[in-house]
């Protein structure tokens, strides 16, 4: 059984904080509204000399945000005995250190180079934008998201128009189904520009999953917002 990490924002000397509240099941998290964090992840590639960013459709099982257009993301998790230390529970470098750590994990357990099987994310390939827990949610899935983007080499991945990206990239997705977690491959992938993506959530936000749309909804209503991603996404390469 999947166990999250509680979080809790306060407001601290030096502005807003995360805390650690403890732990809960993941069904119990999301069916009775108790705030965990998570990460997105959004994968990075070069085509035509311009950073795309790579999208996959939710299984038609998944149980928040079906058959929507996603980036990679999961949640910060209690496994392998990480909160043992009380004492650390309220250390910011050590909250932000989860969320880099699972940021990389659900990479590298996400996403597959078809042709670099070999290739792993590492620390210098993943960047962080606005600090842990900063898009929040409104909604009944209580989460504490951080945003990471993974920058996939142009020594790795380069890609043009005449490029499919289903021949490139495999991403690998977890659905409960039955009570029970499987891994299911998506069908459905496409590489968007970050002006693209921003302008086509605007007109359809409905087609997006939950943890994505956190963001998305903030670079458009927020253009200085939008401006600084964009920013910080070609300061990338």
């Amino acid at each position: 059984m999947e166990h999250m990490v509680i979080f809790e924002r306060y407001l601290g000397v030096d502005g807003p904080r995360l805390r650690i509240g403890g732990v809960v099941t993941r069904d119990v998290a999301h069916y009775k509204g108790v705030p965990h964090g998570a990460v997105q992840v959004a994968v990075v590639v070069n085509k035509n000399a311009k950073p795309h960013i790579l999208l996959h459709k939710r299984s038609r099982w998944k149980k928040i945000s079906p058959n929507t257009w996603d980036i990679c993301g999961g949640h910060v998790d209690a496994n392998g005995g990480l909160l043992t230390d009380v004492g650390l529970w309220d250390d910011q470098a050590f909250i932000k250190d989860l969320f880099a750590k699972t940021a990389l994990r659900e990479a590298n357990e996400e996403i597959c180079i078809i042709k670099r099987p070999d290739f792993k994310f590492d620390e210098k390939h993943l960047r962080c934008f606005g600090g842990p827990g900063v898009f929040e949610s409104a909604s009944e899935n209580k989460e504490f998201s951080t945003l990471y983007l993974a920058f996939v080499p142009e020594t790795i991945v380069s890609l043009t128009d005449a490029d499919e990206v289903k021949d490139i990239f495999k991403v690998v997705d977890s659905v409960g189904i039955g009570g029970k977690s499987k891994e299911e491959i998506a069908l459905e992938l496409r590489l968007v520009t970050l002006i693209q993506l921003v302008r086509e959530f605007g007109e359809k936000p409905e087609d997006y999953a939950d943890g994505v749309a956190r963001v998305l909804s903030r670079a458009v209503e927020e253009p200085g917002t939008g401006k600084a991603l964009i920013e910080f996404l070609e300061e990338g390469f």
